[in-house]
């Protein structure tokens, strides 16, 4: 036999029942008024109306749009500024749909409602389906480091029902997303064209991305603090959160000679500044963000607005995005040095990367980026 709520005190000489996650007040601790809406109360709740599947959240409940707050604070100190990006804009989708829902009501069919959110918005298969299943590591650790949220393995397990998508295939919502396929590389000759339609920052990133094989996420974060400078060949980390699991490697980028000239000319009196910056008054094509950084995103619209710009200047520039930069520079190296450095030259993992020491490493990348040198000279 289920238990009976019991009428109980509370603060203000108040009277209340606790039932569900939600508190009920009756009027003042001992009145006759208090007694008789506790009765009716009772008289409801054995009927059954407080056990509806449509009963309004419970207020003290814990919201979408806290937790992710709380989770996103977390991201940034624990992973890559890369990885931290992505994780952001796949909360961010959750955030703008289901921002007010609580946190214990986000279920499988909320879960295909995002991903239909972002077939929308012309993603990629295989980027969904990262994506969605950054939202379940999302739930998962709200299951144990936020238990105020009201999050439960159950409730993770039931995220797990969603299928991931299938190339040319639709959802259960009759989507059908682009299918993903082979980044192209795009020739060194063609991203130059957009260089004087872009702002120096943009440029400048350009340059530094193609020669030294980074992603956009890697490049938009560069800082002087996380440059080493004292050698020939310059190696860049992001340490202000490589913010990754302890234990785990850290990913350096060598600079060589021939963009180190690049890089100085963005280092600013503050060392832990953001070099690329989109708020700067003498810089152009803010791409329409403001922020410390420039995101994956935004640097991606700048790029495409000076392809705009150099088409209506009537160059014939096919369209391409910063992601297809290092791969450029990768199909250089391979050609040349074969695959292994090219897989070294980007920052590949491979199945014995946790068994290669730091300096042996670093010793593959000085000499790769002296060839780099080479190879860009004699292009």
């Amino acid at each position: 036999m289920a238990r009976i709520p019991k009428l109980r005190k509370k603060t203000r000489n108040r009277a209340a029942v606790d039932y569900r996650g939600v508190r009920y007040f009756f009027g003042e601790w001992g009145s006759a008024q208090a007694d008789r809406d506790y009765r009716k109360w009772l008289a409801r709740h054995a009927a059954g109306e407080f056990d509806q599947e449509d009963q309004p959240a419970p207020k003290r409940t814990m919201s979408v749009r806290r937790l992710a707050v709380r989770y996103l604070a977390f991201c940034e100190k624990h992973y890559s500024p890369a990885e931290f990006i992505n994780i952001r804009e796949s909360v961010r989708v959750v955030v703008k749909l289901f921002g007010k829902t609580p946190a214990s009501n986000f279920d499988a069919a909320r879960l295909l409602t995002t991903q239909s959110e972002m077939i929308r918005k012309n993603w990629r298969h295989r980027v969904i389906n990262q994506r969605i299943n950054r939202l379940r590591r999302w739930f998962r650790w709200a299951v144990s480091v936020v238990p105020a949220a009201g999050v439960t393995g159950t409730q993770c397990a039931d995220l797990k029902t969603v299928d991931g998508l299938q190339p040319g295939k639709s959802n259960l919502q009759g989507l059908t997303p682009p299918a993903s396929r082979a980044v192209p590389r795009v020739p060194w000759a063609v991203a130059e064209l957009v260089l004087p339609f872009v702002s120096a920052d943009i440029g400048g990133m350009i340059r530094i991305q193609y020669v030294c094989g980074m992603r956009p996420g890697e490049v938009v974060v560069m800082r002087e603090i996380d440059i080493d400078t004292s050698g020939p060949v310059w190696f860049y980390t992001a340490t202000e959160g490589t913010k990754r699991q302890e234990g785990s490697r850290v990913l350096e980028k060598a600079i060589p000679a021939i963009v180190q000239p690049t890089v100085r000319e963005f280092f600013t009196a503050d060392p832990s500044a953001y070099m690329f910056q989109p708020t700067r008054a003498d810089r152009s094509n803010t791409s329409g963000v403001v922020g410390p950084h420039y995101t994956t995103a935004s640097y991606r619209r700048a790029v495409s607005r000076g392809i705009a710009r150099a088409r209506r200047a009537g160059f014939d520039v096919p369209h391409w995005t910063p992601n297809r930069l290092r791969h450029a520079i990768g199909t250089d190296v391979s050609a040349r040095l074969g695959q292994q450095a090219a897989q070294r030259w980007l920052g590949h993992d491979s199945l014995d990367t946790t068994a290669i020491y730091a300096e042996v490493v670093r010793e593959e990348l000085t000499t790769i980026a002296e060839h780099i040198n080479e190879i860009l000279c004699d292009g």
